[in-house]
């Protein structure tokens, strides 16, 4: 779909998915509804590119969508690539979202939500050849496993083999079809398809998307050209795990300035422990 210089972002582009589902509310209720399989009463707060602050020195994740119900919390991520670290990324990211809510004083973990981390993959995460996924806390060594309600779920879905998905998910795998192709097939993956190509449109906005990424893939790249460079013990490159490190983490202020920094680059290294 491109044409000289003008290019088309489709679904799977993170910054177009933060536009199209920060945006607008009702899409966003039917991708919840579809991929969680419940009913969302009420969404009360959307938050595209959000940095979950906890009032503590720790490192601080950045969502790509955040959004509440009356009685949920759900993240969402758009994953094109593996970094071998979903499972401990979900384990975080659902524990912030969780002290984040918990308000100071409330005085029963019972006012937590049920809370919900969904990656979107472009891979199959474990290679068993799923297309989805679902993880819930269980005994292991009991008789039978026994589901523990502790109301926190991990779902990872694998768009590429939408194919695969079982006969009783159709809404699920039309979506997923949409993300890996971008050929609609119902009405919710119309309405995304709708937003997406009118937000094409508007070329101030797409370069400017396209001019974020670019940015970021050169200070990946300087990152990774710097870390070979200098070269650590072992072979390590410490400055380009960094930057690894930040791009996943979505700190892109931090990590425009490390090159400039010693004492941000310094700490950093320690707070990631990079040795």
């Amino acid at each position: 779909m491109d044409t000289g210089k003008e290019r088309y972002l489709d679904i799977k582009n993170s910054l177009m998915f933060v536009d199209v589902f920060a945006n607008n509310h009702e899409v966003l209720k039917g991708l919840l509804q579809t991929l969680l399989k419940i009913d969302i009463d009420n969404i009360t707060e959307v938050i595209g590119e959000n940095t979950l602050t906890n009032g503590i020195n720790i490192l601080n994740p950045r969502l790509d969508i955040y959004c509440e119900s009356d009685n949920e919390l759900i993240d969402i991520e758009m994953q094109i690539c593996n970094r071998g670290d979903l499972d401990k990324r979900m384990r975080f990211y659902q524990s912030c979202m969780d002290s984040s809510s918990l308000k100071r004083g409330s005085g029963s973990y019972n006012d937590l939500k049920e809370c919900y981390v969904v990656f979107l993959c472009g891979f199959d995460p474990y290679d068993r050849e799923q297309t989805i996924y679902k993880i819930d806390r269980c005994i292991t060594n009991a008789d039978k496993p026994i589901i523990i309600d502790s109301q926190d779920h991990w779902l990872l879905f694998d768009y590429t083999a939408w194919e695969k998905c079982p006969v009783d998910t159709g809404a699920t795998a039309n979506l997923l079809k949409y993300i890996q192709t971008g050929i609609p097939s119902d009405e919710l993956t119309n309405d995304i398809d709708k937003i997406v190509r009118e937000t094409n449109l508007d070329k101030k906005k797409v370069n400017q998307m396209i001019t974020v990424q670019e940015d970021m893939q050169y200070l990946y790249d300087a990152g990774i050209a710097k870390g070979e460079a200098r070269g650590i013990a072992k072979g390590e490159a410490k400055y380009a795990r960094l930057v690894d490190c930040l791009l996943a983490d979505k700190r892109f202020d931090e990590l425009s300035k490390i090159s400039k920094d010693a004492n941000l680059l310094n700490k950093l290294y320690e707070e990631y422990e990079i040795q």
